[in-house]
């Protein structure tokens, strides 16, 4: 049997199963959708891809019909918000990174994970006056790095796939604008974050030791589209169609044709400039990067990113990611968009 036989089998299982948890009945949706998202300080609009379905309204389009309203909470607290968020009712739905998701649910969160926000890239950066040429350089050397958030999980995936031990560093906790000052005032000697890292090296205050752009590494960052498992269950098929407005604005950004507008705009969402948005996306397809379908590879980070929080003590007791990742609201709405096919498998 060819691969593409094998993947075309198991797109029509997912499809059975899709649509064997479609309702028979028409469903009334609530009056309002409550949709978290995360945005940079100072902003009112989300970042990446829920950017994009909030701007252009996809949502609200979606449900004119039916007078439902949706609710935005735009928080610049990141994960530990999105958390808070959730555990206090006040979203639905939300879209934020794999670590406080897993510690959300290890403390007691009930969500359903319906899709992959895609990948982000990973650089790591270091003093311009330390002779730290790449990864095995930073033996022995304090890195700063947001604890309990996807650079942590990133780094540490960095250091193994370089042959250096969690404990021939000395890893302090500190938010990534937190880094970047100590890091200009050599109080550490590296950091791990996003894209907008490049500015200290830009302002030679830094040098670049390390960038996942181009390479085969689980050093990157990941993240999930989820929603509350009781309103799963209470509005599915309202859950799906919210899964296809989500679906569009991804597939939007995906084109090449709206690439610009898309780098732009995530540029001003993010208080980035643009020309390191673009440095960030050069010679990569956003249609790679923004893959929403949690295929398997997906489901396998999230595992091992359970794990990881476990041995790191961000959650008390092993979290059980089976079951967590429910693809079929994604895979149905993906089918009805003629989506299945585009995204990589």
């Amino acid at each position: 049997m060819t691969t593409r036989m094998i993947r075309l089998l198991r797109t029509l299982l997912l499809l059975v199963v899709a649509g064997a948890t479609q309702p028979a009945l028409a469903e009334t949706p609530p009056k309002v959708i409550r949709v978290s998202a995360i945005g940079a300080p100072g902003q009112r609009i989300a970042t990446s891809y829920m950017g994009i379905l909030q701007a252009q309204g996809l949502l609200e389009k979606e449900f004119a019909r039916d007078g439902v309203r949706i609710q935005w909470l735009v928080l610049d607290g990141a994960g530990p918000a999105q958390n808070e968020a959730i555990a206090n009712g006040l979203t639905d739905f939300a879209n934020y990174g794999i670590l406080p998701n897993i510690i959300g649910r290890g403390r007691g969160l009930r969500t359903r994970i319906l899709a992959s926000y895609g990948y982000s890239n990973s650089y790591v950066i270091a003093r311009p006056d330390l002779p730290i040429r790449s990864v095995r350089d930073l033996k022995g050397r304090t890195i700063g790095v947001d604890v309990g958030h996807v650079p942590h999980l990133a780094l540490t995936r960095l250091l193994a796939e370089n042959g250096v031990a969690s404990g021939d560093v000395r890893i302090v906790a500190m938010k990534t604008p937190d880094a970047l000052a100590a890091l200009a005032a050599r109080r550490i000697d590296a950091t791990i974050g996003p894209v907008n890292l490049l500015s200290l090296v830009e302002q030679r205050k830094a040098q670049l030791v390390f960038s996942s752009k181009g390479r085969k590494t689980e050093a990157t960052n990941i993240g999930a589209f989820v929603v509350a498992d009781d309103f799963a269950r209470r509005y599915p098929e309202t859950t799906k169609r919210v899964a296809k407005a989500y679906l569009r604005a991804v597939h939007w950004a995906a084109q090449p044709a709206n690439r610009e507008r898309y780098l732009a705009f995530v540029a001003r969402a993010s208080n980035t400039p643009l020309a390191l948005v673009r440095q960030d996306n050069a010679g990569e397809q956003i249609r790679d990067k923004a893959n929403p379908l949690p295929v398997l590879a997906y489901r396998n980070r999230v595992a091992a990113a359970a794990t990881f929080s476990l041995e790191q003590k961000l959650v008390r007791k092993p979290v059980d990611t089976r079951g967590w990742v429910d693809a079929r609201f994604i895979v149905a709405a993906a089918h009805e968009l003629g989506q299945l096919r585009y995204w990589p498998r």
